[in-house]
């Protein structure tokens, strides 16, 4: 008994110590959690992300049969640079009878032009004529009204014994043969008045026939553009200063509309996201400065501009009711950097840092 007693003093001491050791170390974690969470508010933010590129699917536009390829992989291409050709003899042959049909279409033009002139001009011819037989007819009117009064007055003269039945027949002659002249040249102008508007109408069908003709020209010029579309399809063309990542297919493979022949990427300007936590996001702001690293050059800062932040959380859980389900949003950054050396390459792991985001 005097022995159990005397060990359970140290025992106690024991337990006190633990305990108190315990509570320091508990203290310790805390005070280290909470002065780490400190550091963590100061510190930039930022993140890891993979360096991407613009790509680019170079495809074809019609069917046809590959007749050229110019390019390998790893090639360095520039905008409109010619990547591969199509035999395309059909539309080459296409384009040759546009430009036939065209032809044929201008002369058309020509020709009625032509005859529209020459049929104004008679319409005019036939106009002058009316106009003159018009005339014409007038003065011939006024001399068959002069005859008849002269007959009129001779043949009262004669009754009255004051001239002589020769004069009136003389006179009454006169009058037949004016009236004979007047109706003469009514019937001539209405002969030239139906030619005036035979002429006219004759003018009228050839501004109509030369107005169709510059139509056949207007559709003659659509077909002839169509089928130059259609012959620089056969020909593949860079969409962009890139470079080729795969050559797809050989001379003398056959392909559809829409086929894949060579993809490329554009890495002019890199393209790298990364996402932000929900408690850093007003740390972030469009064109705020960006720093980028790369492990291919430990010393060389890459600077980029932030171009978009996510309006949306990744990962978003059902609900979000505690500080711990907030912290676990982020939201996606995209940052562009220029890289006209194209140093940073498609699928390099790169480390993110907003400089200028301490508050």
């Amino acid at each position: 008994m005097g022995k159990a007693g005397r060990s359970a003093p140290p025992k106690r001491a024991v337990r006190v110590m633990v305990a108190a050791l315990g509570a320091v170390a508990l203290i310790g974690a805390l005070a280290w959690r909470v002065h780490a969470q400190k550091a963590a508010l100061q510190r930039p933010s930022g993140g890891s992300a993979t360096v991407e590129g613009i790509e680019v699917e170079v495809s074809t536009k019609i069917a046809g049969r590959i007749r050229e390829v110019t390019v390998q992989s790893g090639d360095r291409v520039r905008r409109s640079q010619v990547i591969a050709r199509l035999d395309c003899m059909d539309q080459e042959a296409n384009l040759r009878a546009a430009q036939a049909q065209l032809q044929v279409a201008l002369s058309q033009v020509g020709v009625a032009e032509a005859q529209s002139v020459d049929a104004r001009n008679n319409a005019a011819v036939a106009a002058s004529r009316t106009a003159s037989a018009r005339a014409e007819g007038l003065s011939v009117e006024a001399a068959n009204e002069q005859a008849a009064r002269e007959a009129d007055r001779t043949f009262r003269l004669r009754n009255e014994g004051a001239v002589a039945a020769v004069e009136w027949e003389k006179t009454d002659t006169q009058r037949r043969q004016t009236e004979a002249q007047h109706k003469a040249a009514l019937a001539a102008l209405q002969t030239t008045m139906l030619s005036a508007r035979s002429a006219e109408s004759a003018a009228a069908a050839a501004k109509t026939k030369v107005d169709a003709a510059k139509a056949a020209v207007d559709t003659a010029k659509a077909e002839l553009a169509r089928a130059e579309i259609h012959v620089s399809e056969c020909t593949l063309l860079a969409p962009r200063d890139a470079i080729v990542t795969d050559r797809l297919l050989e001379p003398g493979a056959v392909v559809g509309q829409g086929t894949r022949v060579v993809q490329t990427i554009d890495l002019s300007t890199a393209k790298l996201v990364f996402f932000l936590p929900n408690a850093e996001l007003g740390r972030a702001g469009i064109g705020a400065r960006a720093e980028v690293r790369v492990d291919a050059y430990p010393g060389r800062v890459f600077q980029g501009r932030v171009q978009r932040i996510a309006s949306e959380a990744e990962f978003t859980p059902r609900n979000v009711q505690t500080r711990e389900d907030r912290d676990r949003l982020v939201y996606a950054v995209e940052v562009h950097v220029d890289n006209p050396d194209t140093a940073l390459r498609a699928g390099m792991p790169a480390d993110i840092v907003l400089p200028e985001s301490v508050p």
